[in-house]
């Protein structure tokens, strides 16, 4: 797999890189879907809640990975959660469906 920087930098894609320990939140269950994640380094588990609380795991992902992409399908709000479970780096690419900008991203991949 190629480096995904080096992708991102031949496209002259907008990003922004973070790390997070082991149980630090990366995004939550209803907040906006305004990114896409990479993950470089570590691992996340994506997860749901239900209205009665009950946590319910749908993965874990181990890098190199790509995560929250639900941006891509049109969604406005976060379905899940993403919680770091080791130390994580990962890279965020952001994302909005204003007027033609969308359209503008996706070609640019």
């Amino acid at each position: 797999m190629e480096n995904p920087s080096v992708l991102f930098d031949r496209v002259g894609l907008q990003r922004t890189s973070k790390e997070y320990a082991d149980g630090d939140p990366i995004f939550s269950q209803g907040s906006p879907c305004d990114a896409i994640y990479f993950l470089e380094k570590g691992r996340v588990k994506i997860s749901v809640v239900s209205d009665r609380g009950k946590e319910a795991i749908i993965t874990v992902l181990d890098a190199p990975a790509f995560f929250g992409e639900g941006c891509l399908t049109g969604q406005e709000l976060r379905i899940a959660s993403a919680k770091a479970i080791t130390a994580v780096v990962e890279t965020s690419l952001p994302f909005s469906w204003g007027v033609g900008s969308a359209d503008r991203q996706i070609r640019r991949l």
